[in-house]
């Protein structure tokens, strides 16, 4: 099912919304035709369904409560692949992408905020997801630490004493953090520990921290969902 993400505050019933140019773009590639009909949302604020007038002219037909799945907010350091990261992570249905320089992290000071969003409300309407993945950046660990809302915490964690991924996840909004190429210093983990992050692990083999970014964020993800549809 096609979708779109209107950037406006307030839509009622049989609202008329104009198509500017950016949408009018995203429409052409969508292929969409006159009369049909998509979802659309207003960033965590209303969905429902739209129907294509004109040009530049849409109508909303429907509003409906969203059904959100439970949160899934993923920690990670700053990587030259963070734009591919974003993506997997949107289709992957994390809800929330906090990016920070690590103390080891090569990339610094992430200028790309504005172009990381639109690739994720891209990837978002590509996989059908309600609202796209909300991204934020923080200068370093301990503010994005600041940010972060109750809930479970975990990290993946290279040394010995550590629990595997899969027997600690629980059925309660999720925070994971991946600490960059060279793992997360002593000072890091013990400020993660502080905010009680709990060390696990990912298997026997060392990951990239891409990759070991979406195996933890799928394996949390089919946890949750299956616990929900369960």
């Amino acid at each position: 099912m096609k979708r779109i993400f209107l950037k406006t505050d307030k839509i009622s019933l049989g609202d008329q919304v104009p198509v500017d140019k950016e949408l009018w773009s995203h429409l052409k590639v969508l292929r969409v035709k006159e009369g049909e009909e998509f979802n659309f949302s207003t960033f965590y604020s209303q969905f429902g369904r739209i129907r294509y007038l004109k040009e530049n002219l849409l109508e909303v037909i429907s509003l409906e409560e969203p059904n959100f799945p439970l949160p899934i907010t993923a920690l990670c350091s700053l990587t030259k692949n963070s734009s591919d990261l974003i993506e997997k992570l949107s289709e992957l249905g994390v809800k929330s992408l906090k990016l920070f320089e690590a103390e080891r992290s090569v990339v610094k000071n992430s200028r790309k905020i504005d172009r990381f969003k639109k690739i994720a409300e891209l990837s978002a309407s590509q996989s059908n997801r309600c609202f796209p993945l909300e991204i934020s950046f923080y200068p370093n660990l301990i503010t994005a630490l600041n940010s972060l809302e109750p809930g479970l915490r975990l990290v993946a964690a290279l040394f010995s004493e550590r629990t595997p991924l899969i027997k600690e996840i629980k059925t309660t909004p999720t925070t994971f953090a991946v600490g960059p190429e060279g793992d997360f210093t002593a000072d890091e983990y013990e400020l993660l520990f502080k905010n009680n992050f709990k060390p696990v692990s990912l298997g026997d083999l060392v990951l990239k921290s891409e990759t070991a970014a979406l195996s933890m964020a799928a394996t949390i993800s089919n946890m949750l969902y299956s616990s929900e549809d369960g």
